[in-house]
């Protein structure tokens, strides 16, 4: 089993993306869209850190399949990107093959936060609501807001990162906090 490494930077703007692509448009988004995208990101300052599958879920969210976590200077270099024109030519690509789309999720870590990621191996991730009660304790990532972002529908309070355990079964069952079960891809 490998292991990858991801950095999450204190001082930076971390995005959080969720997502479920259209049966039979993989690879419009996966080798139309994506390499085309991630120059014009990498230009303006993001990184894209990693992405993942999205096994079972209880959430507030259309069911997303996906999601991905990404890294921004600042979110103003964030919003630069759907201003920029190679962008928006291709922009068409990414939202053709969605059925739904949740992104501009901004958060922050308190320090640089090192991890290694299993692969194959399930983790959940967890999106706090409102009130943070939780029976999880150490995560290995604490996300909290960035106090100017999250002004979309979707807004956790903190979103925490955990390796799968039976608290988490627990929680999936109980229905009351949104809660993923997610695999992270092999990055490329």
């Amino acid at each position: 089993m490998n292991n990858t490494g991801v950095i999450f930077k204190a001082g930076k703007v971390i995005e959080l993306a969720f997502a479920t692509i259209i049966e039979g448009k993989e690879s419009q988004f996966y080798e139309l869209y994506f390499p085309k995208a991630l120059p014009i990101v990498s230009k303006l300052g993001g990184e894209a850190l990693r992405s993942y599958e999205i096994t079972e879920s209880v959430s507030t969210l259309d069911n997303p399949k996906m999601g991905g976590f990404f890294q921004w200077e600042s979110i103003d270099a964030f919003n630069q990107l759907h201003n920029e024109a190679a962008f928006l030519e291709i922009k068409h690509l990414r939202d053709e093959a969605l059925t739904s789309f949740s992104n501009a999720l901004f958060y922050t870590v308190a320090d640089d936060t090192e991890l290694m990621f299993e692969e194959g191996e399930p983790y959940a991730l967890i999106a706090h609501m409102d009130v943070f009660d939780c029976c999880m304790k150490s995560p290995l990532l604490d996300l909290t807001p960035v106090a100017e972002s999250n002004k979309t529908g979707y807004s956790p309070v903190r979103i925490q990162l955990f390796k799968w355990n039976e608290c988490c079964d627990t929680i999936l069952q109980d229905g009351k906090t949104d809660i993923f079960k997610i695999k992270f891809n092999t990055p490329q």
